[in-house]
């Protein structure tokens, strides 16, 4: 007897819809797994070796029913893809645990680490997420995770300003209604939904209003918000629900950014002057103590800040602490004007004519004051001119490290010596004038390298973007100027060597050592950026 196998066409399009369910959760898993990979190179080993292969072997049989799907007689099927289905939840609960090992801060370190990031690869993030959920209850770290790659997705950069801002509604609101149809479950009660949504507004609203850091952190806004958040369950899917999430999210990113830029100045000169006190007086035991704990909290502090993760409770320890050791360490040394110092502690040299700004009238200098054209180098000048704008907002008494880890200033991966450059020709006043004499030069050139690895490192970005799309042949405007840059770079690897041998035979060895980190990193761009140009793009 033959059996008929043949499948109605009604029949072939539930099986269709059904594969392309399966190949989408397996894509997702696959994507995750890529992520838990390069996560656990920097944060946590022991990640299981066994994935690659599973995934291998899960590839093939879904090719093999995808080209069955067109086939009159499809019969098996069906069978294949619950095998598959298995699978697929198997090596998705395993992935899960894995990503219990991973603390959300360690995602935010990731993508802040790596800005480069392609927004589809949050999409499958996410969605990984919800396919591998299985019951009524979210975790608080799931949660916390889901949030931050949706805020990553939803903001877009205001033209102009630091600020950012929700992108496209409605492109943003289909997105989420494609993440609500995998949450699954009844849809929300109106009211309920309009209710809880009410509340993240008002907080939304709440602070925006807030006017210092104190406010912020007085108010416990940023703990109230996670509670609400965390609260929300299958509520927060909802498309109208996730729309103002992100939007407060960003608010909040938004005000933090806005107040800590506002008091980072005021901040560092206050426990620089601590510090500074703290050599010109004898201290007892009880000040010893305080003075370590201060310490403690700034190195607290300034590690958060290397990985944009600004605690609110660590700034209001520090400021709390400060102001209650300014005064005692002023009363410990009687017979000195000391409150002249606390307002000033950077005060100008004997016998200064104010010829130069000392570094606490820099401070307050704005940009449009010192420049910012690159007059040795034009092909580099405005990305000579954004660093200068970046740095120019920075506090000149911090230590040049943590310069280099706030936000502003991070994202041009500057070292702690261009920091230094940087201040020496605003010091000298000749930040927007050629350098006058040969060390002047040297710092000069220092930020016109840093500049020159910003625009290659947007040239790589984009010489990226085309060879994935499209078939370079060399001809398109950007390898022009990539090859610019290039000659550029070449020629100050060439200045870099001259400068360090001249270091060397002044005797200033650290010196050299420091700037040969910077030919370095130099030399690694210009070799990425040559390979793109020349073997890929001919």
């Amino acid at each position: 007897m033959v059996v008929d196998n043949t499948m109605s066409v009604e029949e072939l399009d539930v099986l269709h819809r059904r594969y392309v369910n399966l190949s989408q959760r397996f894509r997702a898993a696959w994507v995750f797994h890529q992520f838990l990979q390069s996560l656990a190179k920097l944060y946590f080993e022991g990640l299981d070796d066994r994935y690659p292969a599973e995934f291998q072997s899960l590839y093939g049989r879904l090719k093999e029913i995808s080209q069955s799907l067109n086939a009159s007689q499809a019969g098996g099927l069906a069978g294949q893809m619950d095998v598959v289905e298995r699978q697929v939840g198997s090596l998705s609960e395993a992935l899960l645990a894995e990503d219990s090992r991973v603390d959300p801060s360690f995602l935010r370190q990731f993508f802040l680490r790596f800005r480069n990031h392609d927004d589809k690869i949050l999409l499958q993030l996410v969605r990984f997420y919800l396919y591998a959920h299985d019951g009524e209850t979210w975790e608080a770290d799931r949660i916390d995770k889901i949030d931050f790659l949706l805020s990553r997705m939803g903001e877009e950069t205001e033209d102009g300003t630091l600020s950012v801002g929700l992108g496209d509604r409605s492109h943003l609101r289909q997105v989420y209604r494609n993440f609500r149809s995998l949450v699954g479950g009844p849809p929300a009660e109106p009211e309920q939904l309009e209710k809880r949504r009410a509340m993240v507004l008002d907080l939304a609203r709440e602070v925006h209003e807030v006017e210092d850091l104190d406010g912020l952190s007085e108010g416990r806004m940023v703990e109230r918000y996670r509670t609400l958040k965390h609260s929300l369950g299958r509520l927060y899917f909802e498309p109208d629900m996730l729309l103002a999430v992100v939007e407060t999210n960003l608010v909040f990113k938004n005000k933090v950014r806005e107040l800590y830029n506002r008091e980072e100045r005021r901040i560092f000169d206050e426990y620089q002057q601590i510090f500074d006190l703290e050599r010109r007086v004898s201290t007892d035991r009880a000040l010893d103590v305080d003075l370590g704990r201060l310490r403690e909290e700034i190195e607290r502090f300034e590690n958060h800040l290397q990985h944009d993760d600004l605690r609110l409770d660590d700034l209001a320890h520090i400021r709390k602490r400060v102001r209650a050791l300014i005064p005692r360490l002023n009363e410990a040394q009687p017979g000195h004007d000391l409150d002249a110092v606390a307002l000033d502690p950077f005060p100008a040299a004997e016998g200064s004519e104010d010829e130069t700004l000392s570094p606490a009238a820099v401070a307050s200098t704005p940009a449009s004051a010192v420049g910012g054209g690159a007059s040795g180098a034009p092909l580099v000048e405005e990305h000579f001119g954004r660093l200068i704008a970046a740095l120019d907002g920075t506090t000149l008494g911090a230590p040049p490290k943590a310069v280099s880890l706030t936000p502003d200033v991070f994202q041009y991966g500057l070292e702690p010596r261009e920091v230094i450059a940087y201040r020496s020709l605003l010091q000298s006043d000749q930040l927007d004038k050629p350098a006058g004499d040969w060390d002047g030069e040297v710092e000069r050139f220092l930020l016109e390298a840093a500049a020159l690895r910003v625009r290659m490192g947007e040239e790589m970005e984009t010489l990226r973007e085309l060879l994935d799309d499209t078939f370079a042949d060399g001809s398109e405007a950007v390898f022009g100027a990539a090859r610019d840059s290039l000659r550029l770079a070449d020629s100050f690897l060439g200045r870099f060597e001259n400068v360090t041998r001249q270091l060397v035979l002044d005797g200033r060895g650290d010196e050299a050592r420091s700037l040969q980190v910077l030919r370095v990193r130099l030399m690694g761009d210009y070799s990425a950026l040559w390979l793109l140009v020349y073997k890929q793009g001919g």
